[in-house]
């Protein structure tokens, strides 16, 4: 299924800064072709998407399940971005039974999803105005599948669909005079293998899927730059996973998302979704419109900071763990410092948990220090001690979470606010994480 975003300014395409050096400066009124055109010849435009020849287009797809397409979202924010016009292509056996696409100035799902607002945020980046780059987004996710379904060969076609809206985008592209270029795509997704109790592979699966776009989509576009695998950390709401005791099973998801993305250089975290708001009710599976935007944000924001400079995102984490005089001090990576808690989170303990040999220990008191959390046992430890943070769930929210963050003041198109939270994470004594395969022989006990 496919729905793509293309954003643009009224004198040209808007170079949205950091794929690349800067183009300098120029126009787009002569050597531009309508790129609606050459992908639909039965549209009727309301606006062109000039490009100029020799230029870019960059195209973002996205996949997952349910939350990768606004499910119970509401509709779409009616007021435009701010530097152009919002439209979808939209097509695919899956969505509306098109075999072509065709053009329609809102989304097709017409309800709020994290890519809207992911477009806005390279909208807002935008640093020039000579038509020399275009920006695509792509949706390709279906509701309650499993990984596997998903993959490369797997029962849902969606990565074909992937594969098949780069060559189409390819082919506009070239007979527009420019050349395609898939930076990223983003991935939202985790609910289903745990619900399934598959998780223990999940680490395999974003491996397996990073490694096939890289082969697949680079065979198509000729680009040298890898595809980033852009994933988010998977926090939904206990109740469908303690009916099927699976709430374990979630963990070890949201585990493999962030060891992968420290081992494998082509899958990036973006980071934790705790922190926005779900659709009130039991099960608290899927993110309100305002999650969707802040989701989108975040998402954005990360390929952003990417853009150009050829630095992996690293998200707030942890990066070792340590005694000192009693204490437990737990060293992070903080992309904006200094460290500071959220104080409308009201997780116990702030969302951290210890524990050692004898057991689960009580903190008698937690706090920052430079890039640094010290935890002060209630008692004296014995042996190597584990550090969990965001696990459990509390009154308020149903995802768990902690109220660690950085100072990050992006600023918002939507006006919230753009702090990184933690990572949900599990980490011993010494820098040693819990290793994926350890995890998940730890489930099947």
């Amino acid at each position: 299924m496919i729905f793509t975003l293309v954003f643009c300014v009224a004198a040209g395409i808007a170079a949205f800064g950091g794929f690349g050096d800067d183009d300098g400066p120029g126009g787009a009124t002569s050597g531009t072709e309508n790129l609606e055109t050459v992908l639909s010849k039965d549209v009727r435009p309301a606006e062109e998407f000039p490009i100029m020849k020799g230029g870019t287009v960059y195209l973002i797809p996205s996949s997952g399940q349910s939350n990768s397409i606004g499910a119970g979202s509401g509709p779409v924010k009616p007021a435009p971005p701010a530097h152009g016009n919002l439209f979808a292509i939209q097509g695919g056996r899956k969505m509306t039974g098109l075999s072509e696409p065709t053009i329609s100035a809102v989304d097709p799902y017409r309800k709020e999803s994290h890519v809207t607002a992911m477009g806005r945020m390279f909208e807002g980046k935008a640093t020039s105005k000579n038509g020399r780059r275009a920006y695509v987004f792509s949706s390709h996710g279906i509701g309650g599948m499993r990984f596997s379904a998903l993959m490369k060969g797997g029962s849902t076609g969606s990565y074909e669909d992937i594969l098949k809206t780069v060559s189409l985008v390819k082919d506009a592209a070239a007979r527009a005079g420019a050349t395609l270029i898939v930076p990223y795509l983003a991935f939202i997704h985790g609910e289903s293998d745990a619900a399934l109790k598959v998780a223990s592979s999940y680490h395999e699966n974003l491996n397996d899927y990073a490694a096939s776009l890289n082969r697949d989509i680079p065979e198509i576009t000729a680009q040298k730059e890898p595809v980033r695998l852009v994933i988010s950390q998977v926090s939904s709401g206990p109740g469908y996973y303690s009916m099927t005791k699976s709430w374990n099973h979630l963990w070890q998801v949201k585990q493999s998302q962030w060891l992968m993305s420290r081992l494998n250089p082509t899958i990036v975290l973006a980071g934790p979704t705790y922190q926005f708001p779900l659709v009130k009710g039991k099960l608290g599976l899927h993110f309100t419109n305002a999650g969707y935007e802040m989701l989108g944000e975040m998402m954005g924001k990360v390929m952003r900071r990417m853009s150009g400079t050829g630095r992996k995102w690293v998200p707030l984490s942890p990066k070792s763990v340590r005694k000192e005089d009693g204490d437990v001090v737990i060293a992070f990576h903080v992309p904006v410092r200094p460290l500071r808690w959220d104080r409308t989170i009201t997780a116990p303990d702030r969302g951290f948990e210890l524990s050692d040999k004898a057991g689960r220990v009580n903190l008698k008191s937690i706090s920052l220090r430079d890039e640094e959390v010290v935890l002060r046992p209630a008692r004296q430890l014995r042996g190597k001690v584990r550090v969990r943070y965001g696990y459990r769930t509390y009154a308020g929210n149903p995802a768990g979470g902690g109220a660690l963050t950085d100072s990050d003041n992006t600023a918002s198109p939507n006006g919230f606010s753009l702090r990184n939270y933690c990572v949900l994470f599990e980490m011993t004594q010494s820098r040693k994480t819990l290793n994926p395969r350890d995890r998940a022989r730890k489930i099947r006990k």
